[in-house]
């Protein structure tokens, strides 16, 4: 009589990881889609605008023949920066409005209580949104420029051969691989040095109970005010500006390039020409020495930090 045969139960996988950092940034990007359509609406209006005014595209670069090695190349690398200034200013107003909300309304609609009851940390669901605005969006806006431009190259290209133009002189001109390594470079440095504007509108939007535009631009606004009635100053408000556009300035090396400066009741005005090569412009040693930078990284950790606070304790609206 042979023996029975043993019944064999086979175990269960191990579940997955749930990977919830992950599926957080997953749900910031399906709930505000409006990072990705902003970015793409502004390329794809620049290059509406470019296809427009093609025709003249030949006309110009004979018009180009006539001015010095220098001026060439800052016309046409300015026509690239311009694109890339459009798409990313465009960008920076999505994820500031995106800051702005992104804890604000959880809190508006309640849906926070569902999402408390989730294994889901506030240090993992602040970081997620932090995540979306300091490397998703600023990720999209490079994306979207480097491919609008991409697209104007291949216009140009097309409208010059057609006509009769070579393509040559356009692409000595731009150096367009350096460009790219530049814009990667310019990006970086423009999303660490506004962190702590990212960590101070999320702080905002963990803490205001309505119109968190408001309290988010009042409150600075109003502090520097303050000042300058009372002290005569205006420390406050240039640290705010400094915050907001100096970068520049500071990862890369512009003063070697300015040719002439010249002030008057209109303002500053100023005579700039482009480095040869654009990786000659990139000032990477001078703007990770910088002590604004770390200053605002320490102040992004404490806004940050506050903002955590406030989304474990802060009742819904």
């Amino acid at each position: 009589m042979s023996a029975a045969a043993e019944t064999v139960i086979p175990t269960s996988a191990p579940a997955a990881a749930t990977r919830p950092f992950f599926w957080s940034l997953r749900r910031e990007t399906w709930e505000h889609r409006a990072i990705f359509w902003a970015p793409l609406i502004a390329g794809a209006l620049v290059l509406v605008s470019f296809l427009l005014n093609a025709a003249n595209l030949p006309d110009g670069i004979r018009a180009l023949s006539t001015l010095a090695p220098n001026d060439q190349h800052t016309v046409v690398m300015g026509i690239f920066l311009i694109t890339a200034m459009v798409v990313v200013s465009v960008a920076a107003i999505t994820n500031a409005f995106y800051c702005l909300d992104a804890l604000h309304s959880e809190r508006r609609d309640r849906s926070i209580l569902f999402w408390k009851s989730l294994p889901v940390s506030d240090v993992t669901t602040v970081l997620s949104k932090l995540c979306v605005a300091a490397l998703v969006v600023p990720a999209i806006a490079l994306v979207v420029t480097l491919a609008t431009q991409l697209l104007l190259l291949l216009v140009s290209a097309v409208v010059l051969l057609a006509s009769g133009e070579g393509v040559s002189a356009l692409l000595s001109l731009l150096r367009y691989p350096e460009f790219v390594v530049v814009m990667l470079y310019a990006t970086i440095a423009a999303t660490l040095w506004s962190a702590p504007i990212y960590g101070y509108l999320l702080l905002v939007s963990a803490w205001a109970k309505r119109a968190p535009f408001l309290w988010a631009v009042l409150v600075p606004l109003g502090a520097a005010v303050a000042e300058r009635l009372i002290f005569n100053s205006s420390y406050l408000f240039d640290t705010v500006r400094r915050r907001a556009i100096d970068w520049v300035p500071v990862a890369f090396d512009i003063n070697p390039h300015v040719r002439e400066m010249a002030a008057s009741s209109e303002g500053m005005h100023f005579n700039f020409t482009l480095p040869e090569h654009p990786l000659q412009f990139a000032a990477p040693l001078q703007f990770l020495s910088s002590p604004p930078l770390w200053i605002g990284l320490a102040l992004c950790a404490l806004f940050i930090a506050a903002a955590i606070w406030l989304r474990r304790y802060r009742e819904p609206i």
